[in-house]
């Protein structure tokens, strides 16, 4: 069996072992697809995050400029050149000129803004000679050499955060907020020696201001401190799902190996249950068959002593018959649950002293009984049948598992609202280990191959079985040498 159990775990544990390489291999693959789907959604969401930042500026001069210069212009057209910090302003007069545009003039010797006039308001504008055609230019121009609070409600860097983590989070990366970390850096050149390996590229933008302050950051980049957070927490689905599977496959192994080994220890009970039932039905055969050979061959039924005696080991051994296959009805019954309890009032300190006078009679040990009933708990309603015949199962355990000195304790009492029935010996005991067990159809402590004592492994089931059915439970407790104490408790009412 054993090498059957081990040929069976093989192809099992190869299949499980399978699946999880099968899995570990997926959740990989899934990491580095994730990996690289969020570098390009960071890289898509922080350009969108500029265009937006942008879009935003160019939109708030011209809504700043257009009322200003609507005396000779209707339109503002905003260009951002080739410089990453120079703005192009175009005003343009569609009905004077046709919608022709002129060439531009430069307003700032930095270069950073250049104003395109037509030629006609050029004229008046932008004369060095008469400053009072200069006046207007200035007031127009004026919020941009100052300060750029009256134009912007924020600065760049808090613009292009807000607006790359919002892109982020419209693409399913919802907690990124924490773990991102923005870089701003100056001049013109790409800062190639600043790229990270999780994140985005150095994305070039036009800085808000139009003096040299204000346009010092003109790269940006992003930089995910904790990457594989970040990708663990949107693979959190797949790892659960995955963790789920091989959970479910370990748990169905350890299942189908437990059901195996609990089918082959009651292959072994039920063989062992054959062999003793066979045997205990044998003897008491063979004892009544020699009991009738002795009568009828040895003149037995001239001698009246003899054929008493006789008569009196034919009769016991038919009752030890009975009893066995009084025990396998009971189980029959109890298997189809057609037990039906007879409830009556008995009296437990006469029923224990009839089942006394039985074990006296028929026991070949010295037998001392010590019996203490309180009043509270001599009153029963039980199956009177059935409550004795389990009684009696355990104290003839307690009698069979005994040395030659057999020493039964018996108490009844009330505890917690039950009736708590004590029988203890100074029998041999019952391993630990097997205790959770006796209680098993069939099953029969042993040690090795060699039972100590006659039976089939019926009693203590059938005990069982009879005490839930009057709605109480059963306890034991067992110490190898000492001796096995058993507890039953029955509700009072």
């Amino acid at each position: 069996m054993k090498k059957k159990l081990f040929l069976l775990s093989i192809p099992i544990i190869l299949s499980i072992s399978g699946v999880i390489y099968l899995q570990i291999d997926w959740l990989y693959k899934t990491y580095a697809y994730e990996s690289q789907s969020i570098n390009i959604l960071a890289d898509k969401a922080l350009k969108d995050a500029i265009k937006r930042m942008t879009t935003e500026k160019t939109d708030s001069v011209e809504r700043f400029l257009l009322p200003q210069v609507k005396g000779f212009a209707d339109s503002v057209q905003i260009q951002y050149s080739r410089s990453p910090d120079s703005l192009k302003i175009k005003l343009r007069n569609k009905e004077e000129f046709g919608g022709e545009l002129f060439g531009s003039k430069s307003i700032y010797s930095a270069g950073r803004l250049q104003v395109s006039l037509p030629y006609t308001a050029g004229y008046f504008l932008l004369t060095d000679a008469d400053s009072q055609y200069s006046l207007p230019l200035s007031y127009i121009l004026k919020p941009f050499t100052s300060t750029s609070d009256s134009l912007f409600f924020h600065t760049d860097s808090v613009k292009i955060s807000k607006y790359f983590l919002q892109n982020l989070s419209s693409s399913g990366v919802t907690n990124a907020g924490k773990l991102t970390r923005f870089n701003f850096y100056q001049g013109v050149d790409i800062p190639i020696s600043k790229k990270v390996a999780y994140g985005t590229s150095a994305k070039r933008y036009t800085p808000q201001g139009m003096n040299a302050y204000f346009g010092e950051l003109r790269w940006v980049s992003v930089h995910f401190q904790s990457y594989t957070r970040l990708i663990l927490s949107k693979m959190v689905v797949a790892i659960g799902l995955s963790g789920l599977l091989i959970l479910i496959m370990i748990f169905a192994f350890v299942y189908l190996v437990n059901i195996i080994l609990n089918q082959k220890r009651l292959a072994e009970m039920k063989d062992d249950f054959i062999s003793n039932l066979t045997h205990e039905f044998k003897t008491p055969i063979a004892t009544i068959a020699v009991a009738i050979e002795g009568l009828k061959s040895f003149n037995g039924l001239q001698n009246k002593e003899k054929t008493e005696r006789y008569l009196e080991v034919s009769k016991n051994e038919l009752n030890r018959l009975n009893s066995m296959v009084s025990k396998i009805l009971n189980l029959a019954a109890q298997e189809k649950n057609t037990i039906q309890l007879q409830r009556s009032e008995i009296n437990l300190t006469e029923m224990i002293n009839e089942l006394m006078e039985i074990e006296d009679f028929k026991a070949s040990k010295q037998i001392n009984f010590s019996i203490s009933i309180d009043k509270d708990a001599n009153k029963l309603m039980v199956d009177s049948t059935h409550f004795r015949n389990a009684i009696m199962n355990l104290v003839d355990n307690a009698i069979k598992y005994a040395n030659e000195k057999v020493e039964i304790t018996i108490t009844a009492a009330i505890e917690d609202k039950n009736v708590c029935i004590s029988i203890r010996d100074n029998g041999i005991g019952i391993p630990a280990s097997e205790l959770r067990y006796i209680f098993d159809k069939f099953y029969r402590v042993s040690n090795g191959n060699i039972y100590n004592s006659k039976g089939i492994g019926l009693g203590l089931n059938y005990v069982k079985s009879i005490i839930e059915l009057h709605n109480g439970n059963i306890k034991v407790k067992s110490t190898v040498g000492v001796g096995t104490e058993f507890k039953l408790f029955l509700p009072l009412n």
